[in-house]
């Protein structure tokens, strides 16, 4: 199993679901779908709350492509 950070908690800016999607397939080229688990890179504790949610509605929709 992998646990790998696809939206970056430092910058507030949200992320594309393009973007995350594009890094999950990236992710998937070395890795079968099964054993990888997509997260963001590391608490967002320090971000606005609408920034939070809308990084982690860009991780779901993006995720749920695959």
């Amino acid at each position: 199993m992998l646990a790998a950070g696809v939206v970056d908690t430092i910058d507030p800016q949200p992320e594309s679901v393009d973007a995350v999607r594009g890094r999950i397939e990236k992710l998937l080229a070395g890795i079968p779908e099964d054993r990888l688990i997509v997260t963001a890179d590391a608490g967002m504790r320090g971000l606005a709350a609408d920034a939070a949610e809308a990084k982690t509605r860009a991780l779901v929709e993006a995720a749920a492509a695959f």
